[in-house]
């Protein structure tokens, strides 16, 4: 079996039901793609204890689980961010153990160049 890395989906819309829902129609999607090993919604409690409501960001989270392969890598984030744009804004935050990448309105020439580093970011073995 191939080696498998897990990363952390956040989907931040205008409001907490909206970035819910975005991100269970992201769920839906995410199924279809291949190497995609599972991808489920996050389950974890929510805001810290003693956070105010104010403070907090309404947002969507779902773990996702695919094949460690920078090729694979690239096509998932390629279609986070082409799925982000068909929403028309608000951001997906897509982070693993060794990275982050924040989409939000980049040009597809800058969307290109932050999921090349982020790919040499978590392949590169000396991280």
């Amino acid at each position: 079996m191939s080696k498998t890395i897990v990363a952390r989906i956040t989907v931040v819309a205008e409001d907490e039901t909206a970035s819910d829902t975005a991100a269970k129609k992201l769920l839906h999607e995410l199924h279809e793609l291949d190497d995609v090993v599972s991808v489920a919604q996050d389950r974890s409690p929510g805001a810290p204890d003693g956070a105010r409501s104010g403070e907090l960001i309404a947002v969507g989270t779902l773990i996702m689980s695919l094949v460690a392969q920078p090729e694979v890598i690239t096509a998932v984030l390629t279609y986070l961010a082409d799925w982000r744009r068909r929403q028309g804004r608000g951001q997906v935050e897509f982070r693993t153990e060794k990275a982050e990448l924040i989409l939000t309105n980049a040009s597809d020439a800058q969307v290109d160049k932050l999921i090349e580093a982020f790919i040499e970011e978590v392949t590169d073995p000396e991280s």
